[in-house]
């Protein structure tokens, strides 16, 4: 029982930790409501988070998946020690004496929790630091069920996990040019972004219907209140309602579909329902399924379709982003994105709903098509920035969807392949489109895209760096998102998808076209009125440059990036487990 509470509060102390400190973050900014500071402090949170993703406890044996380097001691302890009292001595108001006591008050909680959680996790011991460019000749990272097997624990989980903290981050990177910008001073977004990333970051573990159902409802609360945090325009509170309503709606019918599926099985665990209907004596043949369970099946994967916006449901996403809080729809376009593209990757690969039945296969197959399809052709006719970049993001689901169904290894290294690509195209284009915001007389405010004539002349620099990333997101090289569309179109020709991927080809040919006619208004047509752009700050334009880069180097270097979305593929077949659950065929599909 001890080893049991040991290993499972180990293997969910990133989120652990982001719970607890967001729970100070709130505590904090009900005594002080700076959202500069709060800003801050969900940065150092977030760093702390992602630095103990990587790291794991152990005797350096146990836990040697890639070579014991004993450099941290006592993590988030000691850190938070060095960092907020510095943190409040920078700050450029004299109130050290007053909140001082709130520090250390907070010092005082995280020892005491730490030693409270000693009497399950052995805090002392020392931390075997991963390094991730060292797992081609190390082994693969073993694969735990924990907390009654609903959550699981390996590399892929890992990853996915790293960048949702990677694009929380950026956008919290984001809010402080925002915030000036637009007046945008609400604290409590910042927590309630740190509260839905940490329930992602569960969500993407999730190993049971009812914990994925409880990560989602955690999730979609948060993102509704987001969604409507621009109280005083009446578009953001509508887009918020409306997010609501449909929200509310999907997460019903996806409760309806689990329901389903109980009664019909009286399971919930995804290794449960994998065994039960591939390996109880048939061999690798699945049971007949049953009216109620096809129906069921069908419920849950239109919910998660939903919330993905993939297409035909995928009617509220441009509204709610064009609505929203640009820095709300930033978030938006990227961790939700890589949380339930991580849940079908679960549930496909891990239990029998793609393999057993044709229904479920067929369903995903055709909302990637027309997730291709209509999100080329629907951004066609946008004139709205925001809402041509929502049908953008619902033309990459549709590829990120086929890379899914495809369900071979290369598809599957081309799905890990395409979302690091799109997690680093979607945060250089929208840190572009926050850059070409501002609220002074004479300072234009991008909101069409005729705002962006004659970008070129005001503002060359942005607007190259502007282009290149346009180029990446319509695959035209010399860009990453060149590769990762034709990774994913060799893929589906590889698995005799020859439809589909002749219709991703039909698709990334009209992306072209109005990605091109972006460039084309900033650099050739004539403004009608000529506007002064907005300075962009520092932190801004390093973040912008940092993705055009790699953009380019991952085009002109890609093996590090194709061995790492390898090593996750056959993580997920060929991994150490040690739990009791059945071995699974080498290949699902």
């Amino acid at each position: 029982m001890t080893d049991f509470l040991n290993f499972s509060f180990e293997s969910l102390r990133t989120e652990l930790f982001l719970v607890t400190f967001t729970l100070f973050l709130l505590v904090y900014g009900l005594l002080k409501p700076r959202f500069d500071h709060v800003a801050k402090l969900s940065l150092f949170g977030l760093g702390i988070a992602f630095l103990s993703l990587w790291i794991t406890i152990g005797d350096g044996d146990s836990a040697d998946y890639f070579g014991p380097i004993h450099v941290f001691r006592s993590l988030p302890e000691s850190i938070t020690c060095i960092y907020i009292p510095g943190d409040m001595n920078y700050s450029d108001e004299s109130s050290l004496d007053y909140f001082g006591w709130i520090e250390f008050c907070y010092l005082d909680f995280v020892f005491f929790f730490n030693q409270l959680l000693g009497l399950f996790v052995p805090m002392a011991t020392n931390f075997d630091l991963f390094y991730p460019f060292g797992f081609f000749e190390a082994k693969l990272m073993d694969t735990q069920l924990i907390f009654n097997d609903c959550i699981l624990v390996d590399a892929v989980g890992q990853y996915l996990k790293s960048l949702i903290i990677l694009s929380s981050s950026c956008v919290i990177l984001y809010s402080f040019q925002y915030s000036k910008t637009e007046k945008w001073h609400q604290y409590e977004s910042l927590i309630l972004i740190l509260l839905s990333t940490a329930s992602m970051m569960i969500m993407v573990s999730a190993f049971d219907f009812m914990t994925l159902y409880l990560t989602i409802e955690l999730q979609s609360l948060c993102f509704y209140v987001l969604a409507a945090s621009l109280r005083h325009s009446e578009y953001s509170v509508e887009s918020g309602l409306k997010y609501f309503i449909l929200g509310a709606l999907a997460s019903g019918i996806f409760l309806f579909g689990v329901s389903l599926l109980y009664v019909s099985t009286g399971l919930l665990n995804f290794g449960d329902l994998y065994t039960y209907y591939l390996l109880e004596g048939q061999g690798f043949h699945p049971k007949e399924l049953t009216g109620p369970l096809q129906f069921g099946l069908f419920c849950i994967f239109v919910a998660l379709l939903f919330k993905l916006t993939a297409a035909p449901f995928h009617l509220w996403a441009p509204d709610v982003y064009a609505s929203a809080p640009t820095i709300v729809t930033a978030f938006f376009s990227l961790a939700p994105k890589i949380a339930f593209l991580a849940v079908f990757l679960r549930i496909g690969t891990w239990t029998f709903l793609i393999n057993s039945t044709g229904l479920c296969n067929l369903v995903l197959v055709q909302c990637a098509a027309l997730s291709m399809f209509l999100g080329a052709f629907g951004a066609l006719g946008q004139r709205q920035i925001k809402r041509l970049l929502a049908f953008s993001s619902i033309n990459h689901v549709g590829f990120l969807l086929l890379a899914l169904v495809v369900g071979t290894q290369d598809g599957l290294e081309a799905l890990f392949f395409y979302i690091f690509i799109y997690v680093v195209m979607t945060i250089g284009v929208f840190g572009v489109v926050l850059s070409l915001r501002g609220n002074r007389i004479g300072v234009a405010n991008v909101l069409h895209i005729s705002d962006l004539s004659r970008l070129s002349k005001s503002n060359p620099a942005l607007a190259g760096v502007f282009t290149l990333i346009l180029f990446s997101l319509a695959g035209i090289p010399p860009m990453a998102g060149f590769l990762s569309k034709f990774y994913v179109i060799l893929s589906a020709l590889g698995s005799s998808y020859l439809i589909y991927a002749a219709l991703a080809l039909l698709s990334s040919c009209v992306g072209c076209f109005y990605y091109l006619q972006l460039i084309k208004i900033m650099h050739f047509d004539q403004p009608i009125l000529w506007h002064k752009f907005p300075q962009i700050d520092r932190l801004t334009s390093s973040l912008i440059s940092l993705c055009c880069f790699l953009l380019v180097f991952v085009f002109v270097c890609p093996t590090v990036f194709t061995l790492y979305s390898e090593w996750l593929t056959l993580s997920l077949y060929l991994s150490d487990s040690q739990t009791s659950w059945p071995e699974t065929p080498d290949i699902l599909y």
